[in-house]
């Protein structure tokens, strides 16, 4: 019947799955007496995977029997399974049983649960001692005082098994019991207990000490706390619980706000921080932010006394830092810096700049790792706008200049600087960042490898927006204007990108309105307001009148038969890197009171001129590239652009904006209209060194187009190799 002599592996794991139509067909009587016992004689015939579907089935079988009063025989089955070898077997009886003992009552549970307990804990085999003690809390609370005293007496015998799996089991569980227990059997009991694990011979038994301890922490009074945890966490010893510990001192200061235990606990972590394992020191350095937010939380919680959280952290914390800023091993000062300037968030700005920032500085002067610069560089978006940074920024700047030399095998080392330019850009004017980190962002715009460039093309705007257009078009787009004429055609691709984000930025939020941002400036009676809308709304018709000349026509012809954005999408690119940068911007278009001023000018009004007298021809010239990707990207960037002024054609012609510029007067308009025409100056672009190749113009056949929609495809997954353009 069967091929290979028997029915397959899915079949027989199925098998258990079909058990409740089968009782159901059989009824109470027959399943209680025939099937089920037939099962519990068999169990061990059965597959794996049977069994586990066997484990799940048994909790609905409880009505099939005629009820608990006859549901013997599937705890029999259960306590089988509980004797299994394979874990998820176990785990999932367990489950099941404590499942059934929550629709159980105590007498039941007396009568039918603890007889398998007692079962599972006397016998010999560890995998029927360890599916006990899972069970011992849940079921504590629903016993009475004296079937309470058993199982306690049970799971002490457990505590000192000469197996240490059953041993790391029961410590386990006994975090979950110290919290069910009465108060009155903690200190007598279970605080023993918790020093047998604490100083039992097996590393992987005694981290169990370190959730015990915190559970105590929770139910032991005050008085009780001194001599029974500290003095024990304090003795025990090995490099594995050290680590533990070292991640749960946080914790234990957020659950014990007491003056006294709070020194011992920052005590106690001097003392991790110094330990002789390098592992219990990158615990450590690694806790740090958690620890001091637990300790500025403990200080507030207090509200009788002063906080005194930062001259704590300013005499005890920052020697801890500093110690940890010098030691020996790169992983451990590698984990502080990703901890230390996140601490401007629980700082509050005067003591952050006494200490931390002196301290950044002293560290970026002095540490070689490039990952550990990196880590402190990307740390600076912590910092408020409000940080004065004038006295690091120079040391910022030889940093930057030292990861993007040294880290040649490390492309996403260079694109994470990006990041770091970004938030630069907050501390420092125009002019010193043009004068000091605009190289180091012109040459990531060049870097070889592909990502990277197409990295810094979606920060152009994030500067752009931040420093004003008009610096954005006298230093960054002089810059794309270079690629146009670049003799590797990938490079060609910076200056449509570098377009493609000044358009439509993918680092901003997509808004339901480019003019929104004007509708509260109007509500204010300062003309200017209106004059810039006016502005921009003829600066548009002046755009749609260029685009809709044959040179731009003849190419927008192509754009529909191509699918112009998904060669543009750069999360493969980005990968998470700037997810939290985008979170953070708002609208590229919108508009403030210091945007309308002789020296800035709204971000969308010199976008349009910058599209009318520089990105239009820019497109027009590539599009007459002699590679034909590089058309196609023409193309693709002509289309993005197309559409966004459709967008911006109907939103000026809504009623709110026409009646904004109606509001000025006739020889106002004229003026305008005379500036922009002035200054949306219609030419060609000219290359200072014309690429030699004639280029080859596209023919829309079906099978072209075809061909390159399949490398628009593949050009939108490329994968981000750290292979280098040739």
């Amino acid at each position: 019947m069967f091929p290979n002599g028997g029915p397959t592996k899915p079949g027989k794991a199925f098998t258990a799955l079909r058990l409740q139509p089968l009782a159901k067909a059989l009824g109470e009587e027959a399943t209680r007496e025939d099937l089920l016992p037939f099962i519990a004689f068999n169990y061990g015939e059965f597959h794996d995977e049977v069994l586990l579907n066997l484990a799940e089935e048994l909790l609905h079988f409880v009505p099939l029997v005629g009820g608990f009063e006859h549901a013997e025989v599937i705890f029999n089955i259960l306590q089988k399974l509980c004797l299994t070898d394979e874990n998820i077997v176990r785990e999932r009886a367990v489950c099941t049983i404590i499942a059934l003992q929550q629709t159980m009552s105590r007498q039941q549970i007396e009568d039918l649960l603890l007889p398998v307990i007692n079962a599972l804990t006397k016998n010999d085999w560890f995998t029927s001692k360890c599916s006990a003690v899972m069970m011992f809390s849940p079921l504590y609370p629903r016993l009475g005082q004296t079937r309470k005293a058993e199982l306690r007496n049970n799971f002490k015998t457990l505590i000192q098994d000469d197996s240490s799996m059953v041993r790391k089991a029961a410590a386990i569980a006994c975090v979950d019991l110290v919290q069910v227990v009465e108060d009155t059997f903690l200190e007598d009991e279970f605080v023993p207990i918790f020093q047998d694990i604490a100083q039992d011979p097996m590393d992987s038994v005694r981290v169990g000490a370190i959730d015990i301890a915190l559970a105590l922490m929770k139910r032991l009074h005050e008085d009780g706390l001194d001599d029974v945890i500290f003095k024990t966490l304090e003795d025990v010893c090995g490099e594995k619980l050290l680590k533990f510990i070292a991640l749960l001192v946080a914790c234990c200061t957020q659950q014990l706000p007491y003056g006294k235990y709070r020194c011992k606990l920052l005590a106690l972590y001097q003392q991790l921080a110094q330990d002789a394992e390098a592992e219990v020191r990158v615990v450590a350095a690694s806790s740090l932010f958690r620890y001091c937010g637990y300790l500025k939380e403990s200080y507030q919680t207090e509200e009788e006394n002063e906080n005194n959280f930062e001259p704590v952290f300013e005499q005890s914390v920052m020697a801890i830092i500093r110690r940890l800023a010098l030691d020996d091993s790169e992983e451990v000062r590698l984990a502080l810096s990703s901890n230390v300037l996140p601490l401007s968030t629980l700082l509050s700005e005067q003591c952050f700049e006494k200490n931390i920032i002196a301290f950044l500085l002293e560290v970026l002067s002095r540490e070689d790792s490039i990952m550990i610069q990196t880590n402190f560089l990307l740390g600076l978006s912590n910092f408020s706008g409000t940080v004065d940074l004038t006295q690091s920024l120079s040391a910022i700047k030889g940093s930057v200049q030292a990861v993007i030399a040294r880290s040649q095998a490390n492309w996403r080392t260079r694109r994470s600087i990006l990041l770091t330019l970004v938030d630069i850009a907050r501390f420092c004017d125009s002019t010193y960042f043009s004068e000091n980190f605009q190289q180091y962002y012109t040459s990531l715009l060049e870097d070889p490898v592909f990502a990277v460039r197409r990295s810094a093309s979606l920060v152009l705007p994030v500067i752009a927006k931040h420093y004003g257009i008009k610096w954005a078009r006298e230093h960054l787009v002089e810059v794309l204007e270079k690629f146009c004429n670049d003799s590797r055609y990938l490079y060609r691709f910076v200056a449509l990108f570098g377009i493609a984000e000044m358009v439509q930025p993918q680092l901003f939020p997509q808004p339901d309105s480019c003019l929104e941002g004007f509708r509260k400036l109007l509500r204010a009676p300062d003309p200017k307001a209106h004059r810039a809308l006016a502005k921009i709304a003829k600066s548009c018709r002046c755009v749609q009148r260029e685009l809709s000349k044959e040179k731009y026509q003849s190419i927008l012809k192509l754009k529909g038969e191509l699918n112009h954005s998904s060669s543009f999408l750069s999360d493969i690119y980005t990968e998470a890197e700037f997810a939290k940068l985008k979170a953070l911007n708002g609208s590229v278009y919108s508009v403030g009171s210091e945007d309308l001023g002789d020296c800035r000018a709204p971000y969308l009004q010199g976008v349009l001129q910058l599209i009318h007298n520089t990105f239009l021809p820019i497109i027009r010239y590539l599009n007459g590239d002699p590679t034909e990707n590089v058309q196609i990207g023409a193309i693709c960037t002509l289309g993005l652009v197309w559409d966004f002024i459709a967008r911006l054609s109907q939103e000026e012609a809504q009623e709110w904006v026409q009646e904004a510029c109606r509001q000025l007067p006739s020889a106002e308009l004229e003026i305008i209209q005379k500036e922009v025409e002035d200054e949306f100056i219609s030419a060609d672009y000219k290359p200072s060194e014309p690429l030699e190749s004639t280029p080859t113009p596209i023919t829309l056949t079906p099978s072209y187009v075809e061909e390159k929609l399949d490398f628009i495809s593949l050009f939108r997954t490329i994968t981000l190799t750290p292979a280098t353009d040739e």
